[in-house]
């Protein structure tokens, strides 16, 4: 007399490798400047799309006071020449600026003040609209 019986071993076989995919996928330690920042909220937040563009010098300054350019952590004494350098020929000198809500305002201040030295006159803090 005939066993009938299902056979699950390519299912397990196929499972356990979309897991290791799963897992090598998924970063270890998480980006501080991103996983874990507070945009500040505002009453009148406005949409800056220009924000969002590849070319866009974004300063980021996060609560344990780390300043990021782009992706990238610098030192607030290289601040000012990074912005030098990543201005684009005949671009609108502009830099957008995102604060955690928690960072100190002495770490915010100075990062501001090397974007002044850097010759950039027009700064977009990136906020939220806060919740009413």
């Amino acid at each position: 007399m005939p066993l009938s019986k299902i056979d699950v071993s390519a299912l397990a076989s196929v499972i356990t490798g979309l897991l290791f995919l799963m897992m090598r996928a998924t970063p270890l330690v998480p980006d501080d400047h991103r996983s874990t920042f507070e945009a500040i909220g505002s009453e009148h937040a406005d949409a800056v799309p220009g924000a969002l563009r590849e070319e866009a010098l974004v300063v980021a300054v996060t609560r344990k006071g780390l300043i990021y350019f782009g992706h990238k952590e610098v030192a607030v004494e290289e601040l000012s020449t990074k912005i030098r350098k990543g201005l684009p020929e005949g671009a609108e000198r502009r830099v957008y600026m995102r604060v955690d809500a928690r960072a100190q305002y002495f770490d915010a201040a100075r990062a501001l003040n090397e974007i002044q030295l850097a010759g950039v006159g027009k700064v977009s803090f990136i906020t939220r609209q806060r919740e009413r």
